[in-house]
C-alpha cells in the first residue's frame, strides 16, 4: 500500500495589516469623493475632521503639552518642530477645507453654513475685508504664501459659492442679523415690510460683489493665454451670473451649480 499525502488548502486569508495615517489631506481628498457621490453629511464630516487638523492653535498646544511631559535629560527625547513650509500646506489645506465644505453645504441647501464657510476660505486669502481671520491663523495672506499652489479658478471658486449661498439666502427671505468678531455672520428671516426689502437686496448685492470678484479673477487667468478652457467656461459662467442678476433679480440657484 502506498500512502498519499493530501493537502487541504487554507481557506483563510493572509492577515494584512495597514497603517492608517488620519491627515488633513486624506480627509478631504475622502470628502471629494463623498461629495461627488452625493454622501453629503459623511463630506462634511470629513472637510470638519481636515479643519480641525490643521487648526494651529491646536496642533501648536498640543506640542507644547507633549513637550513639557517630556524628560529633557532623556538624549532619547525628539522635539517636533513645525517649519515654514508645513504652515503653508496647513493654511493651503484648511482653505479648501472650509471652500469644499462650503460646497457640500450648498448641496444641502445650508446657504447660512455655506456663506460661512466660503468667507472663512476667503479670510486666508485677505480677499474679504469685512472677515477677520480667525486668530488660530497666521496674519499673513495665503496668496502671499502660495502663489503657485491654488489652482487655477480655486478662489474664484471660493467667491462663487458664497455668491450663490448670498442667492440662496436672498431666496430664503433671510438678512444678515450680526456679524461676529471672528468673522462669522448670524441670519435671521426677515419680516414684511422696509426692513424685508434692504435685508433681502443686501444678499443680493453681496451676491453681485462676489460673483464680480469671481470674474475679475478668472479673466486675468484666461487673459494670461495658455488656452486655460476651465477659466474661459467659468468667465462665460459668471458673466451669464450677472447679467441675470441685472435682467430679474436673482434666479434660482441653477442645478448645476456645484
Amino acid at each position: 500500500y502506498y500512502l498519499q499525502a493530501t493537502t487541504t488548502p487554507s481557506t483563510t486569508m493572509p492577515t494584512m495589516t495597514a497603517t492608517t495615517t488620519t491627515t488633513p489631506l486624506s480627509h478631504i481628498t475622502k470628502g471629494d469623493s463623498l461629495l461627488i457621490d452625493g454622501l453629503y453629511d459623511a463630506a462634511i464630516e470629513n472637510y470638519t475632521t481636515a479643519i480641525c487638523l490643521t487648526d494651529t492653535t491646536t496642533t501648536t498646544s498640543s506640542r507644547a503639552k507633549k513637550s513639557s511631559t517630556n524628560d529633557s535629560s532623556n538624549d532619547d527625547t525628539t522635539t517636533t518642530t513645525t517649519t515654514d513650509e508645513d504652515n503653508k500646506v496647513l493654511l493651503l489645506l484648511r482653505f479648501r477645507s472650509f471652500t469644499h465644505r462650503s460646497e457640500a453645504y450648498l448641496s444641502k441647501l445650508k446657504y447660512s453654513h455655506a456663506y460661512n464657510d466660503a468667507r472663512a476660505a476667503l479670510a486666508l486669502m485677505d480677499e474679504d475685508n469685512s472677515t477677520t481671520p480667525p486668530p488660530s491663523l497666521s496674519s499673513s495672506s495665503l496668496l502671499l504664501l502660495l502663489p503657485n499652489k491654488l489652482r487655477h479658478g480655486e478662489l474664484a471658486l471660493a467667491h462663487d459659492r458664497i455668491a450663490r449661498s448670498s442667492m440662496g439666502l436672498f431666496h430664503s427671505n433671510m438678512g444678515i442679523a450680526a456679524r461676529g468678531k471672528n468673522g462669522r455672520v448670524a441670519f435671521v428671516k426677515l419680516m414684511q415690510g422696509q426692513m424685508m426689502e434692504e435685508g433681502a437686496e443686501e444678499m443680493r448685492e453681496e451676491a453681485r460683489r462676489h460673483w464680480e470678484r469671481a470674474l475679475e479673477l478668472v479673466e486675468e487667468i484666461s487673459s494670461g493665454g495658455g488656452g486655460d478652457t476651465t477659466a474661459a467656461a467659468l468667465v462665460s459662467k459668471y458673466r451669464n451670473k450677472l447679467a441675470q442678476l441685472d435682467n430679474d433679480g436673482g434666479e434660482q440657484l441653477d442645478n448645476d451649480d456645484t
